[in-house]
C-alpha cells in the first residue's frame, strides 16, 4: 500500500512539480520509513509562502531533531519562529523539544512566548497552557504550574488529563485532598481504563489508608502499561501494606529494571532493601473523603 501511495504522488508530482499538498504527504511518507534527509530534500521543494511552507519547514526541524541534529532543529524553529511573529506553532515546537529534553524552565519560557502570541486563548488552546504548565511543575515553581492547569480547566472544564494531573500533584503534596479525589471521580468516569488515571485514583485510596482498593486499581494500571516505573512501584508499595512482601519486592525490582532516574533508583533500592516505614494515615475528615470508584472492567 506504502509503494501504491508513492506512485500516485510522484505521478501528482510529475503533472504538477509544486503540489504542496501532495509534497507534505510525500515526506511524511518518508518520515514514516526513517528516511529523514530525503524528508527534509521534499520539504525544501515547497515554495515559499503560505501556511503549507510554514508547516513544512517546522517538520524540517523535527526531521533534524529525529537525526540528532538538535541543535540545528532548534535554530530552524527559532528562523521560523522569527520569520512569522503571529505564528506560534514553531515555538509550541521548541517547546515539546526542549520539555522531551526535560529543559523545563527553558520550555516554560517558549511556551510563554507561544501564549502570548496566542492570546486571547480560546477552548482548542488548552494543550498549550497544561504543556507549561507541566514544565513549571519539573522545574519546581508549583505556584505558576497550578495556575495555568486551574485556567486549562478554565477554558475546556473537566479535561481529564489536566484534572488527573492536578489531582495526583496535590495528592503527592497532601493538600486539597477532597478536591483532588472528586477531579479523579470526573477524569476516571471519562476514561475508565486510563492507567495513568487509574494510578492516581489507586494512590488516593493509598493515601486514605484502604491498601486492597489501592491494589486493585494499581494491578488494572499495571496490565495496561507494565513497563510504567512509577505504576509498578506503587503497586509494589500496596502490596507491601496489604503483606504481599515479595510480590512488593518484585514489583520494585521490576520498576527499578525500567532505568529510572538516579533518585527514584535510589528510593526503590532502599525499599527493596528494608521495606517500607509504618503507614502515616490521613486525618479522619480527610481519609473518609469521597474517592473515585473502581471502573467496571468488562
Amino acid at each position: 500500500a506504502t509503494q501504491d501511495t508513492f506512485l500516485y504522488l510522484r505521478i501528482a508530482l510529475e503533472l504538477r512539480p509544486n503540489l504542496p499538498p501532495a509534497q507534505l504527504m510525500l515526506a511524511n511518507l518518508y518520515e514514516q520509513l526513517g528516511d529523514y534527509k530525503q524528508a527534509i530534500a521534499v520539504y525544501d521543494a515547497i515554495p515559499e509562502g503560505g501556511v503549507f511552507y510554514r508547516r513544512a519547514q517546522v517538520r524540517k526541524a523535527l526531521n533534524f531533531e529525529a537525526l540528532g541534529q538538535k541543535e540545528k532543529a532548534i535554530a530552524q524553529l527559532d528562523a521560523i519562529a522569527s520569520r512569522y511573529p503571529g505564528d506560534a506553532t514553531a515555538l509550541i515546537t521548541k517547546g515539546d523539544m526542549q520539555r522531551d529534553a526535560k529543559n523545563f524552565a527553558e520550555a516554560a519560557e517558549t511556551y510563554s512566548a507561544a501564549i502570548a502570541r496566542t492570546e486571547p486563548l480560546s477552548a482548542s488552546d488548552w494543550p498549550l497552557l497544561y504543556a507549561r504548565g507541566i514544565s513549571y511543575e519539573r522545574a519546581g515553581d508549583w505556584d505558576k504550574a497550578e495556575a495555568d492547569f486551574t485556567r486549562a480547566l478554565k477554558l475546556e472544564p473537566d479535561q481529564p488529563d489536566v484534572l488527573n494531573y492536578l489531582a495526583y500533584s496535590w495528592l503527592t503534596m497532601n493538600k486539597n485532598i477532597v478536591q483532588a479525589r472528586d477531579y479523579l471521580e470526573i477524569a476516571s468516569a471519562q476514561r475508565p481504563d486510563d492507567a495513568h488515571i487509574l494510578d492516581s485514583v489507586g494512590w488516593a485510596y493509598y493515601l486514605s489508608g484502604d491498601f486492597k482498593a489501592a491494589v486493585t486499581q494499581f494491578e488494572h494500571a499495571v496490565e495496561l502499561m507494565p513497563d510504567d516505573v512509577t505504576i509498578n512501584e506503587h503497586l509494589g508499595d500496596a502490596y507491601w501494606r496489604v503483606g504481599r512482601e515479595v510480590e512488593a519486592r518484585y514489583q520494585w525490582q521490576r520498576a527499578l529494571s525500567n532505568k529510572p532516574e538516579k533518585e527514584v533508583a535510589e528510593g526503590l533500592n532502599a525499599k527493596i532493601a528494608k521495606g517500607l516505614p509504618a503507614f502515616t494515615p490521613l486525618p479522619a475528615a480527610e481519609a473518609n473523603a469521597k474517592i473515585a470508584p473502581r471502573p467496571q472492567v468488562p
